[in-house]
């Protein structure tokens, strides 16, 4: 059933170390099962860590380029969400988690979205099917989420989406009821579509896949604009799918308050992308969702391209190359400690990455390295009330206490 309720080598990373890293993982030249924590070296070299959005170092001198065309970036998400179910238990967050991403996505990323709320399986095969009809362009993306109860059959070694109309295994040993993963993956494994992203947020989704592959895709070290920076992510054919966990459970989280794995996504979306305004899903994998357990898996489907990436870009970032900002400390401390804290933009689009620190006495802190200017600091956790208010980051040192009431 669903939920029944960092990047490699750990520390803060930039979204291309993280890639990097991971193809170096990939390709045996990190430890397995080996998670190093914290950053070490100097505290500037920690907050070189930090500065997810600081603009890179300037470039040794080049000769003139012409200018790069921004390329014209369409995204489609169907998004699927059941809480009520004929034969299996109810859930009370699947279409709560689907449709805050919908707002997200379509009041600052421009994707046009659609919801399917609780669909049984001929209306969920239907929608899924009928994304063969569509036209897609050459940097058109499709984004397809599927929340709600999974089932896995440890004789077959096949994974299963459980719809409203549903059965359980006992009165269905056929399976016929149920939608397999493989049905899933051959359909938008052939899609004509260049650049398709499968998220399941149910448990067992991971048996979509076994292995997690992100190879490195661009260099980032030095200053380029949005268009370089989108014409080299979107370069390569695209079939990845994120799941919120392996062969196991996946909590549905408290009435109301989203799904673990929900949560990392929304927080991921309310970046809005950085200064580039452009969130990848090299970043909301190893920064937003690297914390939630049990840990999310992206992978491969078939027909993947070494190098590939899915992007949502922020309707209203500037398409200019980013000019150089002043940066600021902001250290949170928070209680409970293990509550999820987001540092959002409200002006200009930056942002900084939060580390989480040793625990002390029940207090978490978490500290970000970000332009200066006016954020908006998100906390949440489970049994708790969401804490949110606006603050300025000021050069130097900012500090800020949160402590989150029961509910």
């Amino acid at each position: 059933m669903r939920r029944a309720a960092s990047c490699p080598g750990g520390g803060a990373r930039s979204a291309s170390q993280c890639s990097e890293l991971a193809l170096r993982h990939r390709r045996g030249r990190v430890g397995n099962g080996v998670r190093r924590r914290g950053v070490g070296g100097t505290a500037a070299a920690r907050r070189r860590h930090h500065a997810y959005g600081a603009s890179p170092a300037p470039a040794t001198a080049r000769s003139a380029a012409p200018p790069v065309a921004t390329p014209d970036v369409s995204t489609y998400a169907l998004l699927v969400g059941v809480n009520e179910y004929d034969h299996h238990p109810n859930l009370v967050n699947p279409l709560v988690d689907v449709r805050a991403i919908a707002g997200e996505m379509t009041r600052h990323y421009g994707v046009e979205v659609d919801v399917l709320a609780d669909p049984t399986r001929g209306q969920f095969l239907t929608a899924l099917q009928g994304l063969a009809s569509r036209a897609y362009a050459v940097n058109s993306q499709l984004l397809v989420l599927f929340a709600g109860h999974g089932w896995f059959d440890t004789e077959q070694k096949r994974g299963f989406l459980a719809l409203r109309d549903s059965k359980p295994f006992a009165d269905d040993p056929l399976r016929d009821s149920l939608v397999p993963h493989e049905v899933v993956r051959t359909v938008l494994e052939r899609l004509d579509c260049p650049h398709v992203l499968l998220m399941v947020d149910s448990c067992f989704g991971g048996t979509l896949d076994y292995t997690v592959a992100m190879a490195r895709s661009g260099e980032l070290y030095r200053p380029v604009s949005r268009p370089e920076y989108l014409r080299d992510k979107l370069r390569h054919r695209t079939r990845l799918f994120l799941s919120a966990g392996g062969r196991e459970y996946v909590p549905d989280g408290r009435p109301g308050q989203h799904s673990p794995f929900s949560r990392g996504v929304l927080e991921g979306l309310r970046s809005y992308g950085g200064e580039y305004g452009v969130l990848t899903i090299e970043q909301l994998y190893y920064v937003y969702l690297d914390k939630v357990r049990p840990r999310p898996i992206l992978g491969e489907l078939d027909g993947n391209e070494p190098g590939s990436s899915f992007a949502f870009v922020a309707a209203d970032a500037p398409s200019q190359t980013p000019s150089p900002l002043q940066y600021g400390d902001l250290t949170v401390s928070v209680t409970p400690a293990g509550a999820m804290v987001t540092l959002s933009p409200t002006g200009s689009l930056v942002r900084g990455e939060s580390e989480i620190a040793a625990d002390a006495a029940g207090v978490g802190v978490r500290r970000f390295h970000v332009a200066v200017g006016e954020y908006m600091l998100y906390a949440s956790h489970n049994g708790y009330r969401e804490f949110s208010r606006a603050l300025d980051v000021e050069a130097g040192e900012t500090a800020a206490e949160v402590r989150l009431e029961a509910e």
